[in-house]
């Protein structure tokens, strides 16, 4: 009898490292120009703790896979950054992965996501009616900034995409209803944070796919300003304007007027 051939097992890395990774890297190899991997899968639940900036968290696909993460230091983002990014997860087109070896588009949008949501967040908390057109364009202006001067994504991202693409694609594939499903676990974690004005707290949420209920406040609010940044975009060619103060300066300052 013939013993069985290890073929399969010759002119192959073998690694300790994550399966998931090595398969990533086989495959990119044979990946056409402009072409990357995707974390596009469903997903079903998110475990996310937070601790004084380090996060646990545990994701389930809706194939039942889990996958664990922990960082190991703490990030450069707020709390409800990483629910920005989770939110993007639940719709069905939206690159969301931070982990993702490509994440350009992921971490655009999470900030797009969390510009719109902090904007109605700010309103609600203040009691103070966002004026759209103001806040479009300077939601604009920070999303032009975040991918041609910080992130350079037309350069660095495979597809050289612009920002006006970028943008397009990002308004086509975001869904003001989910948004405004999971608002309440984002405008609790914005208003602890900006409130305490520090990292050092502790949290902890499970975000499940099938969330029932939304604000519908905050829907109409956030329905809008999507509807005018797109309308200012069509409007706006070839311009690349630059952000004139930080999101805290901005909402410190309309604090100050307001009060």
């Amino acid at each position: 009898m013939k013993k069985p051939s290890n073929q399969n097992n010759k002119n192959k890395v073998h690694s300790n490292i994550d399966a998931r990774a090595i398969k990533a890297i086989r495959e990119s190899l044979h990946a056409a120009p402009g072409q990357y991997q995707k974390n596009l899968k469903s997903v079903d639940s998110i475990e996310w703790t937070w601790k004084n900036g380090f996060t646990t968290t545990n994701i389930t696909y809706n194939n039942q896979f889990h996958d664990q993460r922990t960082n190991t230091s703490a990030p450069p983002t707020k709390a409800c950054h990483d629910i920005a990014h989770f939110i993007a997860a639940f719709h069905a087109n939206l690159e969301w992965d931070y982990l993702q070896k490509i994440n350009h588009l992921c971490e655009y949008n999470a900030v797009a996501i969390e510009w719109i949501m902090t904007n109605c967040c700010h309103s609600i908390r203040q009691q103070v009616n966002v004026d759209p057109v103001e806040a479009s364009q300077k939601i604009l202006e920070h999303l032009t900034w975040f991918c041609d001067d910080y992130y350079h994504i037309p350069t660095n991202h495979p597809t050289r995409a612009n920002h006006k693409e970028i943008l397009k694609n990002f308004i086509e594939n975001i869904d003001a209803k989910i948004l405004a499903r999971y608002f309440d676990i984002f405008y609790e974690l914005w208003c602890i944070e900006t409130e305490l004005k520090t990292s050092e707290f502790e949290a902890r949420v499970t975000l499940t796919a099938n969330k029932k209920g939304l604000h519908k406040n905050a829907l109409a609010i956030m329905s809008e300003l999507i509807k005018r940044v797109e309308s200012l975009a069509e409007q706006t060619q070839n311009t690349r304007p630059q952000p004139g103060t930080t999101m805290i300066q901005l909402f410190a300052s309309e604090a100050t007027q307001a009060s």
